[in-house]
């Protein structure tokens, strides 16, 4: 079963606007092309990524990744912790949950300042395994990497939950005393 973590919400955030025809049809990926050349570039970039999420259950959380040396870092709950999912595989596993994915769609929908920043827009959508994921991503102008991406994640069968995801790029490292 796919499954849409931190990560792949950054290639979900690739896509918007499903329609109603049959499975393949709903499959734009030509329309993710800069979503997915910003996601793609972005793994190979050290990272570091701020995230709210909160449901429609009235639960909240706070945190915080890290991508750098290949390795993710996680801090839940102001704890770090090294993932056991190297930054690879979770590239992989992004491009599996594309390839698995039912409807990948994404629409620029115009440009705006993020953080100061100039960033193209775009609106995504994608459904894997019931789980649809509507975004909003902001990929800057100038470096191609994501600066932000807010997301709607709908289990169909759960509550509801919205992600913001805010990334950094310069003067990122690993967490200190994380092995």
């Amino acid at each position: 079963m796919h499954r849409i973590g931190i990560r792949s919400i950054a290639l979900a955030v690739l896509l918007s606007g499903a329609s109603t025809v049959t499975a393949q049809a709903q499959k734009d990926l030509a329309s993710c092309k800069p979503v997915l050349d910003a996601t793609a570039k972005q793994f190979k970039t050290p990272t570091h990524g701020f995230s709210s999420t909160g449901g429609s259950a009235g639960t909240s959380s706070d945190g915080e990744i890290i991508f750098v040396g290949g390795m993710s870092y996680v801090k839940t709950r102001n704890v770090w912790r090294r993932s056991p999912t190297t930054v690879e595989e979770m590239a992989k596993e992004h491009q599996e949950n594309i390839k698995s994915a039912t409807a990948v769609s994404c629409k620029h929908v115009g440009d705006e300042l993020t953080a100061g920043t100039p960033a193209a827009v775009y609106e995504t959508t994608q459904e894997n395994d019931g789980t649809k994921a509507h975004s909003r991503i902001w990929i800057a102008k100038s470096t191609g990497l994501p600066l932000r991406i807010d997301t709607d994640i709908d289990t169909g069968v759960a509550a509801s939950t919205h992600r913001s995801i805010r990334y950094e790029y310069t003067n990122v490292q690993a967490p200190s005393g994380v092995k």
